[in-house]
């Protein structure tokens, strides 16, 4: 479990803090007291994975989460990015990833509308014109590959939608 240490130990805690939660509500649907020590927390918690309502025993493995992993994915300027994947058990064994942006100036995690200064409809011509760059790029390192001219028409129609002239 990652731990935050800054100059500012009551931002770090509130950081600290709010991985624990997001690590904790991950593992256990029920209630878990926050006023605990981290490690009793993860302990009530993976306990309440193994509870079964429904038997109304406690089995030897969780059915919840079973795996953490996180990077750093920026620590600059006053933000804070880490990236998570989540394992779960069930009836199918699941990965769930995320992320969450902390502000180093208060702890307090960061909403898109924080980071991003366009508003919706612009981050979505913005998100699409990279797309389609992306996708461009793509489409003639493929054509460089390919020498039959109706497989590269059809791919170009569908990929860009457009026709070649000729096809």
């Amino acid at each position: 479990m990652p731990q935050v240490k800054l100059a500012d130990a009551a931002v770090a805690r509130r950081i600290n803090r709010a991985l624990l939660q997001l690590l904790v509500r991950a593992h256990a649907a029920g209630d878990v007291d926050s006023l605990r020590t981290p490690r009793q927390q993860l302990r009530q918690a993976d306990q309440a994975s193994r509870y079964d309502a429904d038997e109304k025993v406690s089995r030897n493995y969780g059915r919840g989460l079973v795996g953490a992993d996180y990077n750093v994915l920026l620590n600059q300027g006053f933000s804070l990015l880490f990236g998570f994947t989540l394992e779960f058990v069930g009836v199918q064994p699941m990965q769930e990833t995320g992320h969450v942006t902390f502000d180093l100036r208060t702890g307090r995690p960061l909403r898109l509308a924080d980071v991003v200064a366009d508003e919706p409809a612009q981050l979505t011509l913005r998100t699409e014109g990279a797309i389609n760059r992306r996708m461009g790029e793509t489409l003639v390192e493929i054509v460089a590959t390919i020498n039959d001219s109706a497989e590269v028409a059809g791919l170009t129609e569908r990929f860009t939608g457009t026709r070649q002239p000729g096809g």
